[in-house]
């Protein structure tokens, strides 16, 4: 929550949660350019309809309250319900790129305010979707070989390493696999995808 000022999705500059400056609660780990790009914006649901504009939190009242945010909190809940990663092929060349999953508001709002799908994100989100086709290829073998042992032994070891705690882009990870290996094939091979990452 911004400081000094927030700017709402109903364009209204307020003043800012002033008073959460030093704050556990409001302290969350950010790269520089997410950080610069998002700047004071702090839009809520509900918040162009008058006269409550989306319940915001009172001066020196803790997070959340009634206060609820369209931004996607990466430190309290899972993004999956509104984002996901999807190959899109632009002059020959595939990129993957984050999309609002099933037209999510929160979704779209927090690629666009964050700018989740800035350029050097994108080289990023492809080169590491481009490891994971490469570690998918004895899984391919072994599915042309009929090797179902090997199949799902090879499933689990590519979502334990991939959709763990400790890796980065772990929604992207799921989406790449999800993409390569679609619910009609995990079915006849009996693969399973994980609900929540691997802890180590």
């Amino acid at each position: 929550r911004p400081k000094l000022s927030a700017v709402r999705s109903n364009r209204v500059d307020v003043p800012g949660y002033w008073w959460l400056t030093w704050s556990w609660q409001n302290l969350l780990f950010c790269c520089w350019n997410c950080n610069t790009t998002k700047l004071d914006q702090f839009p809520l649901k509900g918040d162009s309809i008058r006269p409550h504009f989306g319940h915001p939190l009172g001066a020196g009242h803790p997070p959340p309250g009634r206060e609820r945010a369209i931004l996607i909190d990466p430190a309290e809940e899972d993004g999956a319900a509104s984002l996901q990663f999807l190959p899109v092929s632009l002059r020959r060349k595939r990129q993957w790129r984050p999309f609002a999953r099933a037209g999510s508001r929160r979704g779209d709002q927090t690629i666009r305010i964050l700018g989740l799908d800035r350029d050097e994100l994108i080289d990023l989100y492809t080169s590491w979707a481009s490891i994971i086709e490469r570690d998918l290829q004895p899984m391919r073998a072994a599915i042309l070989r009929g090797d179902q042992l090997r199949v799902r032994e090879e499933w689990s070891s590519l979502t334990r390493r991939y959709y763990r705690e400790d890796q980065p882009f772990t929604q992207l990870s799921l989406d790449v696999l999800a993409y390569h290996v679609p619910a009609a094939e995990r079915s006849t091979w009996k693969l399973v995808m994980p609900k929540k990452p691997w802890r180590r």
